[in-house]
């Protein structure tokens, strides 16, 4: 198990990459603080997971339905979607250029070559 780190928010601001090599390189937990309170907790991907089903659990055993249940964690945390997955979705479409966006203008003739 990591250990815990306490940052300011600015000072977080400024050492972001540090932060996240130590949360996921050494499942270090970091603790953010605003004028002393503490306000935000970056923590490892897995312990996230596990306290997510610790939540499920609690609240099955209380008769509530759980957030996310349905969908898998990576909703339930507001993850947007895979992009393979969206990928699959647009493919590759008659007249859409540049990564499957239209074009927003038809190049007209030069007012030069008149």
């Amino acid at each position: 198990m990591g250990s815990k780190t306490i940052y300011t928010v600015s000072k977080a601001q400024r050492n972001f990459r540090r932060i996240f090599d130590d949360v996921f390189h050494h499942s270090e937990r970091i603790l953010i603080t605003r004028h002393g309170d503490e306000k935000v907790a970056v923590v490892p991907f897995n312990d996230l997971r596990r306290l997510i089903k610790l939540d499920k659990k609690k609240k099955r055993s209380e008769g509530v339905e759980s957030w996310g249940e349905e969908e898998g964690i990576e909703s339930a945390v507001g993850f947007p979607p895979r992009l393979s997955s969206t990928k699959k979705k647009i493919g590759k479409q008659p007249g859409k250029e540049r990564a499957g966006r239209p074009l927003r203008f038809k190049p007209r003739a030069s007012r030069l070559s008149k």
